[in-house]
């Protein structure tokens, strides 16, 4: 596909996607549940509502005019028919899903993903799996799931695994969630270079937050600050080269400075402190070169700017 690579983030029911999106999303990414976008098609005045009534009776519907998602999921998920009731509802639902997804800038968390056949539409898809006894365990103490309603649900989708096998990153999500977390920002840094360099001085910014905040533990604190380094590198680099009058250099000049001098101030250890370090001074050198050549006139500010 042309243009900015498109992400899509998959998984089975029960593996932890909304819990990992919440981390995202503190990490700066910005993100659409295909989940979400169902809820709001199947609230009053949702454009499925209609149709869904349509195919399988009032009663389906609320008081306040949406669908009553549990008395549906009833009866797409129960009798001899379920396979075929689902079907036609997915034919309402999947068209107007896939519509806004395919709108959207930013990381697309679609279950179904391989059962939809829709990862031809993305560059790159993200995998969180969990083994089918943590669904059952998850489903059943949070969600007031039976065991045998879990395992119907379970059964109805792709195993979790196999979506793991055939995804380009992968995450297994059996442990706590501190790891999760961890995962979440790993990818979170991964995506701001691959995808909004231009994001990298947010991320690092809230890396710095939760780093000051006390609540980090999803991976070494070293890191997550080796993390935001690289994030704010990528910043400037990417930033510096289009900034189009000395007002922008300015800002932008002065909010490396002050990312970097905030990292240094985290209890880092010898080698992550010597590794921001030594990009700090990197990065203030050819500040302090380019502004020498925008006042002799060799440069415009941007011609060879953020080389290294």
């Amino acid at each position: 596909m042309a243009g900015q690579p498109r992400f899509a983030l998959t998984g089975s029911i029960a593996c932890g996607k909304t819990t990992f999106v919440r981390f995202l999303k503190e990490a700066g990414v910005r993100v659409l549940d295909a989940d979400d976008v169902v809820h709001e098609l199947e609230a009053p005045g949702g454009a499925a509502v209609e149709a869904i009534a349509a195919q399988f009776g009032g009663a389906v519907r609320t008081a306040d005019g949406g669908i009553d998602r549990k008395r549906l999921a009833q009866i797409v998920f129960c009798g001899d028919d379920a396979a075929a009731k689902r079907s036609r509802l997915e034919n309402i639902l999947f068209p107007l899903v896939r519509e806004r997804l395919l709108a959207f800038d930013g990381v697309c968390v679609v279950p179904l993903l391989y059962e939809c056949g829709w990862e031809r539409d993305y560059d790159n898809v993200i995998c969180l799996a969990s083994s089918e006894e943590k669904q059952i365990e998850r489903m059943v103490k949070t969600r007031g799931y039976t065991e045998e309603e879990a395992k119907a649900r379970i059964a109805a989708q792709m195993l979790a695994l196999v979506k793991m096998q055939r995804a380009n990153i992968s995450f297994l999500n059996d442990g706590s969630i501190e790891e999760l977390r961890g995962h979440a920002w790993a990818l979170a840094g991964h995506l701001v270079h691959t995808w909004h360099p231009l994001d990298g001085a947010d991320f690092a910014e809230r890396a710095l937050t939760v780093a000051k905040d006390g609540s980090w533990s999803g991976a070494p604190l070293d890191w997550l600050g080796g993390a935001a380094r690289s994030a704010l590198v990528a910043y400037y680099i990417n930033a510096i080269r289009l900034a189009t009058s000395a007002e922008e250099r300015e800002a932008i000049n002065n909010r490396t400075r002050a990312i970097f001098s905030a990292l240094l101030a985290l209890p880092l250890g010898h080698d992550a402190a010597d590794d921001i370090a030594n990009w700090q001074g990197k990065v203030l050198r050819q500040i302090e070169l380019m502004e020498r050549k925008i006042q002799c006139g060799i440069c415009d500010g941007r011609s060879n700017a953020g080389t290294f």
